[in-house]
């Protein structure tokens, strides 16, 4: 399968653990949070040239090849090291059966954008078609460790090892790939159409007759299981949004288990599904039995991702935030304090999730009565949303409101006074006000007056 034809980006199972986490949150931001960029459009192309490559690409889909193939030499004489000219013409010369021109000009973007998991994918396949199959597992290889989550690459790694006669590791590969077809129409016109032409090649007839037959019932098998845990998600939505809690909760074993069967114990996407069901235990104040499933979601993330990875540092978070709850600090601060340094690596000290780390450990240090070692990390909260956000954003009045609480807890009164009017005067103005954040901030404040 070649690789810019056949991409999934979006898991209908993780847009549902959007909704269950973050059930305000619209489409848009959901788009934002997973939308990548094209690998093809450089950033380095000029306007013209890249109005050139759109044009040449419109000459093709008219079949006016000769003309297109002039606008890529015109521009690779001005460029002669831009990779995206070489991967649209490697794209269309393989589209025109040219395999050899194609693979050469793959074999340069891989040269040129040795983290492009396109231009890896795209030589691999064509390195298949060849037979060339020490160097396609190769290629395959790259290009799978670039993009996990595409199954088009993981399936044509697969067929590497499977036309070695490596039928037991290609069958490993295989089995990841499953659970990341998104529907039957990708599975046929994609690795079932690849067994078709091996077959009609006759490469390795026996072994590829037998593993299409296993691929093919393992993945509709897949998308069965898939399509109840879709449902399962949206049911236990639609309960919690219409507060029938024992209902959703009733869902959650039997949504886990499928997961796992689906996914695997040590799948990436099966932590996704973990941290959502663990959260919504944790949000209805089941708390013994939201532990488990974080604990289970942070193992596999960990062991997955790494421990610096930012996703490692979500789920500790999400597991300090629990052990706080719960009274049980002496966990929390280690966790708190990992997600933060992580943060402080993965992001920068004045990033905005770096201060949303600072505010968690510091409202942990407060409520521990360590007030010396929260103030500070109070103060750089404030400061980063200054910084990020603005004086006026919600986000400023939030950390202005936390701060003033602290001192208002350690009697500081003349200091948590200008701070709660000004997030006050924040939240009029952006919430308006009636709002229920505006009767928050009118509380603390009328609070502060009984106290002094």
């Amino acid at each position: 399968m070649l690789f810019a034809k056949r991409t999934q980006k979006y898991f209908v199972v993780s847009s549902l653990l959007v909704c269950l986490i973050y059930p305000q949150s619209t489409l848009a931001e959901q788009a934002n949070q997973t939308t990548r960029k094209d690998e093809t459009n450089s950033s380095a192309l000029k306007l013209d040239e890249k109005a050139q490559l759109i044009f040449a690409n419109k000459l093709h889909q008219n079949s006016e090849h000769v003309k297109a193939f002039a606008i890529y030499e015109q521009l690779l004489a001005q460029q002669p090291d831009n990779a995206d000219i070489y991967l649209q013409r490697g794209d269309w010369l393989g589209k025109l059966e040219q395999n050899e021109q194609a693979i050469a000009d793959f074999k340069k973007a891989t040269q040129l954008r040795p983290d492009s998991a396109n231009a890896w994918g795209d030589l691999g396949w064509l390195l298949l078609l060849q037979n060339d199959l020490p160097a396609a597992q190769i290629a395959c290889s790259k290009a799978q460790a670039l993009a996990p989550d595409n199954y088009v690459l993981a399936v044509n790694l697969a067929h590497s090892y499977l036309l070695q006669g490596q039928v037991e590791t290609a069958q490993q590969w295989y089995r990841k790939s499953i659970p990341l077809i998104p529907d039957e129409k990708s599975l046929l016109s994609g690795p079932m159409a690849d067994f078709e032409l091996f077959a009609a090649r006759g490469w390795q007839t026996q072994q590829v007759e037998q593993t299409r037959n296993w691929f093919e019932q393992q993945s509709k098998a897949s998308l069965v299981r898939r399509a109840q845990l879709v449902e399962l998600l949206q049911q236990i939505i639609k309960f919690r949004e219409i507060s029938k809690f024992v209902d959703a909760l009733s869902l959650i074993p039997r949504t886990a288990a499928l997961a796992e069967q689906e996914y695997g114990v040590e799948s990436v996407e099966l932590s996704r599904i973990f941290n959502g069901l663990g959260w919504l235990y944790f949000s209805l104040g089941r708390y013994n039995q939201a532990e488990p499933l974080y604990l289970r979601a942070l193992s596999i993330t960990e062991k997955a991702n790494g421990a610096e990875h930012p996703d490692t540092g979500v789920r500790l978070n999400n597991l300090a935030d629990l052990y706080r709850t719960m009274a049980r600090y002496a966990e929390a601060e280690p966790l708190y304090l990992r997600t933060l340094s992580i943060s402080e690596k993965a992001n920068g000290a004045e990033h905005p999730d770096t201060g949303v780390r600072l505010n968690n450990l510091a409202g942990l240090y407060q409520t521990m009565a360590r007030y010396a070692e929260a103030e500070p990390l109070f103060l750089r909260t404030l400061s980063i949303s200054e910084k990020a956000n603005g004086a006026e954003h919600p986000r400023t009045g939030r950390s202005l409101n936390d701060l003033a609480n602290l001192y208002l807890t350690t009697g500081r009164y003349a200091e948590a006074e200008p701070l709660f009017l000004r997030a006050l005067s924040i939240s009029e103005k952006a919430n308006g006000a009636e709002h229920p954040a505006t009767s928050i901030r009118l509380n603390n404040l009328a609070l502060l007056y009984r106290t002094k």
